[in-house]
């Protein structure tokens, strides 16, 4: 450094001594920063990559599902679709067979039930005027 003067002593000029400073040198550290952004990089980068492919499955899943949705529609107000199902109602039983002939079962049932009876009340008579054998 050149000489400065002190304006504390009079304005006499005086040397004053050269600081010494030394600068660390800043590439370890940069290198560690570029490291550990470098492995958050790497980081968020294949955790994006698997946000981006859930993403897609789910947006794969939703366009299947209107697809259907959109398939089922169109097969339901087809006129051909209608025509088949009144063609297979046409072939189904009527619930009201059905009830009509779960009645007459029923009915059955509860005449055999009633001939059981009777037959066992038959032979329980038979039994009591037996005459006793000695």
């Amino acid at each position: 450094m050149a000489d400065k003067i002190d304006s504390k002593e009079g304005g006499s000029p005086q040397a004053q001594p050269e600081l010494d400073v030394t600068i660390p040198d800043p590439t370890p550290v940069i290198r560690e920063l570029r490291d550990a952004v470098n492995a958050l990089d790497q980081r968020l980068s294949s955790f994006f990559r698997y946000v981006i492919i859930a993403l897609g499955i789910g947006f794969l899943t939703l366009f299947f599902m209107v697809v259907g949705i959109l398939i089922e529609a169109w097969r339901f107000n087809s006129a051909q679709y209608t025509a088949y199902l009144r063609e297979e109602i046409g072939k189904e039983v009527n619930t009201s067979d059905i009830m009509n002939s779960q009645k007459a079962l029923l009915d059955s049932v509860k005449k055999l039930e009633q001939e059981v009876r009777e037959l066992r009340d038959l032979r329980a008579n038979q039994i009591e005027n037996q005459p006793t054998r000695n």
